[in-house]
């Protein structure tokens, strides 16, 4: 591989890298940190105002050109938010830095995605790909690792320099697509697209509308301490912004949109579901377990991801990527009931449930995100993939702060139990319709052969006469 493949696929993997090593850390620390900080009750706001950050920014980011300046810009971001959160004295400075690190996600990831989706050749683009998922793998377990070893601010702070690192590398080195593709590429892309992919106009208004509804569902949750009626306001106006910025932005979105919103609904539960049990886990392993058990636990979260990455390839082929996002959702509701059912019986037994949990998180992930893009017209994959991406990162956030209230008034084993039935809800819609689209492929299968077959005994029985008549003709001229 050269120099320069090097540096993009490295510039390339750096966000996911980034973002799972933080969570690695986070998954940990976060009660520690927040007791720290002399706030020992917010540590879901730790995790979930980064979430947030990310989810209101990643849309608008998808649809913008120059990957390179915009992944060299976000890396910058992320690095100096960690940094601030390392050395914050203060709730209030951590979350800001908690902020600034969302943002830079948000504007960093889909940079990646496009520079390495700007690779030629096929099987080296698919190999990319399959890095990004080992650096997701990769980032988890080692930021989960370090966090048993060192001071959380240590291991933050020589986060925060690897990342400007990258961010450097990538201003100098990353090659920017804009640039190399010119506006021949630019041109091909808007004849292929229809008129209206062509306006800006509506993806912004409706990105727009889209990051307040995400903004405004953070302070419904901030809010929910001062009684259950400001937060249902706060949600209810939320969901009239959604749907305003979801009927604006109509002019990118696929023709099923029916489909697109069961999609990013599985993604935003996968990730609810998944990100705030493994808060529980963190929460109740450092608690309750023995130095370097807690590590070595959530560590097995990564482990399920290696061999799922294969699978995922294999079922998206067979069954589709609905298929495979629910069958993602129904492992991972099933890993977390047996979670809730383990988590007083030893390390080992809980261990194996998370390796279970790992790899039905990747492969509900992969199917949202292949069901997306199947969805999407090619000049609109890029901020149909920013929605899937605002969803997950709003379910992100959304879940660790509602789970983690779950579990302090009524038990983490209660938590995971809550956290299974919302992977359970994002799988239904998804199987119902696979079992729908099996049933009338189906359905037509069987109608076809049955046109078919008065075609094919006719043909047969015309076959037999013909022989019938070949074989008499010898002994009537005999």
């Amino acid at each position: 591989m050269s120099g320069g493949s090097t540096g993009r696929l490295v510039c390339g993997c750096a966000p996911a890298l980034l973002g799972a090593f933080d969570f690695g850390v986070l998954a940990l620390t976060a009660p520690r940190v927040a007791a720290d900080l002399g706030a020992g009750g917010a540590y879901p706001w730790l995790i979930g105002a980064g979430s947030f950050a990310y989810g209101a920014v990643v849309m608008p980011a998808a649809s913008r050109g120059a990957p390179r300046r915009a992944l060299a810009l976000g890396l910058a971001l992320a690095a100096a938010g960690t940094a601030t959160f390392a050395l914050a004295g203060s709730l209030v400075v951590a979350l800001a830095g908690r902020v600034a690190f969302g943002v830079g996600g948000g504007v960093s990831a889909p940079a990646a995605l496009a520079l390495l989706s700007a690779i030629d050749d096929a099987a080296r683009r698919r190999a990319a790909f399959a890095a990004v998922g080992g650096a997701v793998a990769l980032g988890f377990s080692g930021g989960a690792l370090a966090a048993a070893l060192v001071s959380w601010r240590a291991v933050l702070a020589v986060a925060a320099a690897a990342v400007a690192i990258v961010a450097v590398m990538a201003s100098r080195s990353a090659p920017d697509e804009r640039r190399r593709s010119g506006s021949r590429s630019r041109v091909a892309v808007r004849s292929a697209s229809s008129p209206r992919l062509g306006d800006r106009r509506p993806r912004v208004v409706g990105a727009g509308l889209l990051c307040a509804a995400t903004l405004v569902v953070a302070a419904a949750l901030a809010g929910a301490g001062q009684g259950a009626g400001w937060a249902l306001a706060g949600l209810a106006l939320a969901a009239l912004l959604a749907l305003a910025g979801w009927r604006r932005a109509g002019a990118w979105l696929p023709p099923r949109r029916a489909a697109l919103l069961a999609i990013c609904a599985a993604g935003a539960a996968t990730t609810a579901s998944g990100v705030g049990a493994t808060v529980l886990l963190g929460h109740a392993l450092v608690a309750g377990a023995a130095a370097g058990t807690p590590t070595a636990v959530l560590a097995a979260f990564g482990l399920g991801t290696i061999p799922a990455a294969p699978l995922a390839r294999a079922l998206a082929a067979r069954a589709g990527a609905a298929a495979l996002a629910a069958t993602g959702l129904a492992t991972q509701a099933a890993a977390l009931v047996l979670a809730s059912a383990a988590a007083g019986r030893g390390a080992a037994a809980l261990a194996v449930v998370l390796i279970a949990f790992g790899a039905g998180h990747t492969l509900a992930n992969a199917g949202a995100a292949a069901g997306a893009l199947r969805l999407a017209p090619a000049a609109a994959a890029a901020p149909v993939a920013g929605l899937l991406t605002s969803a997950q990162y709003l379910g992100s956030g959304s879940g660790s702060l509602a789970l983690a209230a779950v579990g302090a008034r009524h038990g983490d084993a209660t938590g995971l139990l809550a956290a299974a039935a919302l992977a359970a809800a994002g799988a239904a819609p998804l199987l119902s319709a696979s079992l729908r689209r099996a049933g009338a492929a189906e359905a037509g299968a069987a109608a076809t052969r049955r046109v078919a077959e008065p075609s094919q005994r006719a043909a047969e029985a015309g076959a037999a006469a013909s022989s019938s008549s070949s074989a008499a003709a010898p002994s009537r001229h005999g």
